[in-house]
Formats: C-alpha cells, structure tokens, sequence
C-alpha cells in the first residue's frame, strides 16, 4: 500500500495511529515546510527505527547513558581497523553492550523522534511498503536484536502525546487568558478527533488491547497518569498504563504486578453493578493503598475510575490521576464518552471475532 498527502489533512498522530493499528509493513516519510526529511520505519505496525534531524546515534545515546565509555570506544575503533565491521557490532563482538542495551537506546531514539515529529503541523508526507534498511551505526536489522514483541509502539505513542502535552501546558502559564482558551479548544478538537479514529476505524480492529491503547491516548490529554485493569474472575489484572512512579521511572510495567478483588472494595463493586464512572476523593480500599504504595499518591485529591464494557458487563476500568500536578481531571464528560465509547467497541469486535470462528467451523 502506498499513500501520500499533506500533514495538515492527517496529523503525524494520526498517520502513526493508522499504521500501527493496521499492522503496516513500510517507512513513514515526512518532509518540513522547510525541506527537512524524517523517517519512521515499521514492522507490522511497531515503530522500529527512525531519522531526524538532530537525532542521536545509537553510540552516542549509549555513551550518554554511561553504558560504553571513551576508553571503549577506542579500543573498539581500533579492533574495527581489522575486523572491518560497523562499529555498533564491534561493541556486541566484544560484548560492551547487551541487547537489552541497545534495545533501550533503540526506544529513547524512537521516542525522541515521535515526540517531536508530533509537534509538526504543516509539510508533506508519503507512505511506502519497503522492507526496513540497516540502522545507524550498528548497520544490521532490528530483528537481529530485538524480537517485535518487544516494542509497543501504542505506549511510545502515549508517551510522547503526555510530554508534548506537559510542554504544552507549561506554555499555557505564561500565555494570556484569551490564548489558553483558544489552546484548550485545539485540545478538545484532539481528542475529538480521536474518538472519531476510534469509531471509524472500530471495524478493522480485532484485538481489544488495540482500542484500549486508543482510549488511553485520550486519556492522556487530560490526566497525568493511568492505569488500566483488566477483568479475570472477578479479579482486575494491572496490564499497563502511562505516567511516572515517584523515582521518575515509567509505571507501566510496575503496574502488571496489581490484583485487586471486586469482592474486597466496594468502589470495584459498584463499578460492576451500575457501570457509571466516579470522579472524586481516592476511596481508602485495599486496592487504592496498594497502588499508591506502588506508585505513590497523588497531589491532587481527585481521582477517577472509568468502567469499559459492553451493553452486559464491564470487562475493563481505567483509574487515573493528576500525578505531581495540583490541578484537577479536566474534560471528565469526554473521558466518560471515551470509555463508553471503547466498551461498546470491544465488544463489537469480540463478537466479529466469535462470528469468524462460527463461519469457519461450518466450513469444516
């Protein structure tokens, strides 16, 4: 498949959003209305690579994270003079770095670019299905390092909208009251926006984790951080989130080790019976200190809980906060559209899903 146009008609979310729900296979390619060039490579819908301007090597993001030193480099330099490879696989031959080294570096790359390609508003762009090239200074291919299930191009995605969101809102202190109402505006018109990526595109999704990583791009124009919970027997599984924990480190993966029980907190419970969001001072149960202990509490009192499921039961429920901010959850009527909306989602694909099995068992 191959498409072009200009970035004003679809953002660079939108384009990243596109590709990655459909599993595209090909490279991105973006041009500035001053003539800059950047690319971002995908592998079945995840990001694995890209170029920029300005952008970092691999080598030089290893040495900046203390994981190779000057030392290193020269003699790595010096064994590359007669063994003629890319520096990058002189580092593994000689095993100064490990995968998961480069994986990291690899990632810190890969967001960067997204985060600042996503503040481009104007310039061309084109799609091409092409097989990805040798990266960098390590000249081999992602997959000779790291496996694609590794990456998740979705929570980059969330990442990069939730600092280029604080940058926003940084810019909104300093700017008049007439200018942050306008900016307010462009953010709903956002997330509008994607709600209406979620609904158009609902029929081509068949894994609900997809739609689950549209609402939490939502959610994170107006929260700091979330966590999302999957329903198993009554207990809600952690399975991820965006945000911080208090040493600075992402949540996301902390947040898989939270097993709270609906039959030991009456929040979870009601959640359950009348499917109706909260919005308001934390509830002191079990499973809320056991998070804040995790991830720590946050400044702001206010906290919310949006119920995702179907026309017969919940399935899922996002919990989100303002972090370290002071300020409250804004836009709450949208975030209740958007779980609404990610709820009803689900369940049409899981009942397209269960009518391809039918169809295929009748075929048998």
């Amino acid at each position: 498949m191959k498409f072009k146009g200009e970035i004003h008609q679809f953002s660079v979310l939108d384009l990243i959003q596109y590709l990655y729900t459909h599993e595209e296979t090909g490279v991105l390619e973006l041009i500035s209305t001053k003539g800059e060039k950047s690319e971002i490579f995908f592998d079945k819908g995840q990001c694995i690579r890209a170029k920029y301007e300005g952008m970092l090597k691999l080598s030089e993001i290893l040495l900046g994270a203390g994981k190779i030193n000057q030392a290193q480099i020269d003699v790595a330099v010096a064994h590359q003079r007669t063994n003629k490879q890319a520096l990058g696989m002189t580092f593994r031959e000689l095993r100064m770095v490990s995968k998961e080294d480069i994986h990291a570096a690899l990632t810190k790359q890969i967001e960067d670019g997204v985060h600042e390609l996503l503040k481009w508003n104007a310039g061309l762009f084109r799609f091409d299905n092409r097989e990805p090239e040798t990266f960098d200074d390590f000249r081999v291919l992602f997959h000779d390092l790291v496996v694609p299930e590794a990456t998740n191009t979705a929570y980059m995605l969330v990442d990069a909208i939730s600092k280029f969101d604080t940058e926003n809102n940084a810019k909104k202190d300093v700017e008049a009251d007439g200018d942050a109402e306008e900016n307010r505006s462009e953010n709903i018109g956002f997330s509008i926006s994607l709600l209406k990526l979620m609904m158009t595109d609902a029929r081509k999704i068949e894994h609900g984790s997809s739609l689950l990583t549209l609402l939490l791009n939502v959610i994170s124009e107006y929260a700091t951080r979330a966590v999302l919970f999957s329903l198993s027997d009554e207990t809600f599984v952690g399975i991820g989130g965006f945000g911080k924990m208090p040493d600075g480190t992402s949540l996301n993966k902390a947040v898989r080790a939270l097993r709270p029980h609906s039959m030991e907190n009456a929040s979870l419970r009601t959640l359950l019976e009348t499917r109706e969001s909260f919005s308001g001072p934390a509830p002191k149960e079990p499973w809320i200190l056991a998070m804040y202990e995790l991830i720590g509490a946050p400044k702001h009192a206010e906290i919310m809980l949006l119920p995702v499921g179907g026309v017969q039961h919940v399935n899922a429920f996002a919990y989100l906060d303002m972090g370290d901010q002071v300020e409250g959850i804004a836009q709450q009527d949208l975030l209740d559209l958007a779980a609404a909306q990610t709820g009803v989602l689900m369940e049409n694909a899981y009942l397209r899903t269960q009518v391809k099995n039918l169809q295929r068992r009748s075929i048998r």
